[in-house]
Parts: C-alpha cells; sequence; structure tokens
C-alpha cells in the first residue's frame, strides 16, 4: 500500500552525456535545477557504455535507506 502524504526518494536521470553541450536538449543546469525544484536527486548517465548506471540504482537504495531511519 502506498502512501500518497509520503515522499519517496526519486532521482531524476539525464541520459546521453556522451553527447557534447550543444547536441544535447537540456543541460546539466536545468536537469539539476528541475530536480532541486522537485526536491529530487540528479544524476547525468550514459547507456552507450552504461557509465554511471549502476550507481544511480546504488544512490536511490541510500536515499530510501536514510528515509526509512528518520
Amino acid at each position: 500500500v502506498w502512501d500518497i502524504d509520503v515522499l519517496h526518494p526519486c532521482i531524476l536521470v539525464g541520459n546521453k552525456t556522451d553527447l557534447s553541450e550543444e547536441q544535447r536538449q537540456v543541460t546539466t543546469e536545468e536537469g539539476q535545477e528541475l530536480a532541486r525544484q522537485h526536491h529530487m536527486l540528479f544524476a547525468e548517465i550514459t547507456a552507450k557504455d552504461h557509465s554511471q548506471v549502476e550507481n544511480v540504482f546504488f544512490e536511490l537504495l541510500r536515499a530510501a535507506r536514510r528515509d526509512s531511519t528518520r
């Protein structure tokens, strides 16, 4: 059962970090700001070489553990 009144940890994930800044649709700063506005963590990854993909899941687990001890 989900409690809709409780905030759960979320991560906004930007993909395609292998692209240049000119090729991106959203800048790192825009992603960070959107995540901040919505009280989310922010991470950037590239699925091309799996860079940082695993770390996103580990960070989400760490955030969930921190929240569960409060």
